[in-house]
């Protein structure tokens, strides 16, 4: 489970290293204290392998060795800690805001590819004016599934269940518009969104009833409760012909 935490800890680092969002400022000094006991490691093991087997020396450069491992054990423990601790802190002030500026910019590229299609580039491309808007909304459309990546990292590798309400508050609503049930979304695989990756983000950015959000763990609890609660007193639609 330890390893599990440490690599997705590891990966929403990376996602930041890329400049995709920002990290609190405890989780880098602790990321920074990692790599510190890791550099003091991988020295101390070269001077180990430098003396002569029975010596002395390599006895003390040995239990040297271990502290050392020790170390970063603790400054992996500590690594993690500091994620789970500034959960809260990292969406709030990091990964919302990125979010919203993704979406921002897609709804701003919107306006020059409308009624274009998406999935078929080319013609696209041909137009001065047209082929940057694209590009454009292909490059956020990187950053966009970055930002749901660091949300992914930072609720331990994978979105609370049901998914969709970790990504859509108004997903219940999104659903029954299509005239499709909640309950039951699972067992047919449908969903009312478009499968391309670049529809779906421009149809995320746009339509009144997605809400698209990155919840806290509370708020996510709350509103599945609430979901459940509402759909339990809601009859499912009856199937006709």
């Amino acid at each position: 489970m330890r390893d599990i935490r440490l690599l997705h800890s590891r990966e929403l680092l990376a996602l930041h290293d890329a400049g995709h969002f920002g990290m609190p400022a405890d989780i880098l000094a602790a990321r920074a204290t990692l790599e510190a006991m890791k550099a003091a490691e991988a020295e101390t093991g070269a001077t180990w392998e430098a003396v002569r087997p029975g010596d002395v020396e390599q006895r003390l450069a040995e239990l040297a060795a271990r502290a050392a491992r020790l170390a970063v054990e603790l400054a992996e423990l500590r690594f993690v800690s500091a994620v789970d601790e500034h959960r809260d802190e990292t969406i709030v002030d990091h990964l919302r805001p990125a979010l919203r500026e993704t979406l921002e910019e897609v709804r701003g590229l919107r306006e020059l590819l409308e009624g274009s299609n998406l999935r078929d580039p080319l013609p696209l491309l041909g137009d001065a004016k047209r082929g940057s808007a694209y590009q454009a909304l292909v490059a956020v459309s990187r950053r966009h599934s970055a930002v749901r990546d660091g949300q992914r990292h930072c609720a331990g590798g994978n979105l609370p269940d049901p998914w969709e309400l970790a990504v859509f508050r108004g997903a219940p609503a999104v659903f029954a518009r299509a005239g499709l049930n909640w309950k039951s979304r699972r067992q047919f695989g449908r969903v009312p969104w478009p499968e391309h990756p670049l529809d779906r983000l421009v149809w995320e950015a746009t339509d009144p009833d997605a809400e698209p959000w990155i919840p806290l763990p509370a708020e996510f609890e709350q509103l599945a409760e609430e979901v459940a609660a509402t759909t339990r007193l809601r009859p499912a639609p009856t199937m006709v012909g």
